[in-house]
């Protein structure tokens, strides 16, 4: 098995936000998981954690990052 997806992976988690906009602010997006009010909703951010929207709805936020062309990474 080639441990170099787990390199990557490490590597993104230990990138600070000024790292993420080098990457792109305007191209790569994240979504997590939120708390508000009690209430589960999803964030969409830019690379250098702004957050642009938020909804209920997971799939709604995925449908708005298509639109705008951007492209999601996951971190966990």
């Amino acid at each position: 098995m080639n441990s170099r997806p787990k390199d990557i992976i490490s590597y993104l988690k230990s990138m600070d936000s000024s790292a993420f906009k080098v990457m792109g602010v305007n191209e790569v997006a994240y979504i997590r998981e939120i708390q508000r009010d009690g209430h589960l909703e999803y964030a969409l951010h830019a690379a250098d954690g702004t957050e642009l929207m938020t909804n209920a709805s997971k799939q709604a936020l995925v449908g708005r990052v298509i639109e705008n062309d951007l492209h999601t990474v996951t971190i966990h």
